[in-house]
């Protein structure tokens, strides 16, 4: 709570917000290698957040054809978003959300193939979108 003294005195509440500590980077790769050695169908996604800083919803918005295999780039033109208590696979809000983003050879390798190509359909299948 915040106080200001004086004859325009205004008095502030701040709830406070639980903080979980950030993942150590051994912590993040002992979880990477356990999703992978676990055949997770969310290992991509984890990939693509945890290296490529995207965010939940531009991952799980992806569509099945938004990595270039030839250019080695992933394409952001799509979210996946709750309004209302309803999932919408909508196009980003404004233009420069839109992207293109560079795939780093290693995590290509990650994330490339048939594997994220079923997870993908699967999820959006299962998502209905």
């Amino acid at each position: 709570m915040a106080t200001f003294v004086g004859p325009n005195a205004v008095h502030m509440w701040f709830p406070s917000v639980p903080c979980r500590a950030a993942a150590s980077t051994a912590e993040t790769k002992t979880f990477l290698v356990s999703a992978r050695e676990d055949d997770d169908p969310f290992y991509s996604a984890y990939v693509l957040v945890i290296a490529m800083a995207m965010w939940k919803g531009e991952v799980l918005g992806l569509p099945t054809d938004a990595s270039d295999e030839v250019e080695q780039v992933l394409d952001i033109g799509y979210q996946l978003q709750r309004v209302g208590g309803r999932l919408l696979h909508r196009e980003t809000k404004t233009a420069t959300s839109d992207d293109v983003l560079p795939i780093p050879l290693e995590i290509y390798t990650e994330v490339s193939g048939e594997e994220t190509r079923k997870a993908l359909q699967q999820l959006s299948e299962s998502l209905n979108i």
